[in-house]
């Protein structure tokens, strides 16, 4: 993500909008995806703090709590963050990196204790559905080519290859002629 050194402050949960969505998963837990507030900033370090593995894609998440928090604050100058919670409890988050008004890299992280339980693919949804109501019309990731599981989402979702760096493939998805899927 392009690091923009001028403060942005982040709402605090009360100014927020509220919840974004709520899901169930296949597990059958409740999910709410909220946008990310800095009342929340403690409880998202404490799952990265948590995640694993370490350094799962592309050196990210940074491991040791003064580096993710770091790494968060950054995050929180260059684009969109949005959490997704069980029981009010941090189990994901996902982020727009704004690269220019129009342009975001996408990223999505979900702690290991939620996954394969079609969290990751609603959240990957809802972000979507938000990069549009934002403006952004070109959202472009990177994945580890061994990730089938995030490749079949994405493709799924509209993401098309759009380059090969070593193991890892860049996927872009043009907003404007994509259509929500859900």
């Amino acid at each position: 993500c392009f690091v923009d050194e001028s403060p942005v402050p982040e709402p605090t949960c009360a100014e927020s909008h509220g919840s974004l969505a709520t899901f169930k998963s296949r597990a059958g837990l409740a999910i709410e995806v909220v946008e990310f507030c800095n009342d929340r900033f403690d409880a998202l370090v404490e799952m990265y703090n948590d995640f694993e593995p370490k350094r799962a894609a592309q050196g990210l998440p940074p491991v040791g709590r003064e580096r993710i928090v770091a790494w968060l604050g950054q995050l929180q100058k260059t684009g969109h963050n949005l959490l997704a919670l069980w029981n009010g409890e941090v189990i994901g988050h996902s982020m727009l990196c704004a690269v220019d008004p129009q342009r975001a890299e996408f990223a999505i992280f979900l702690h290991q204790n939620f996954r394969n339980q079609g969290i990751g693919t609603w959240l990957t949804e809802v972000t979507l559905k938000y990069a549009r109501l934002k403006g952004l019309r070109t959202v472009w990731l990177s994945v580890e080519v061994n990730n089938g599981s995030a490749i079949r989402v994405y493709r799924k979702k509209g993401f098309q290859v759009s380059g090969m760096f070593g193991p890892e493939q860049e996927m872009t998805l043009h907003l404007e002629k994509t259509q929500e899927t859900r």
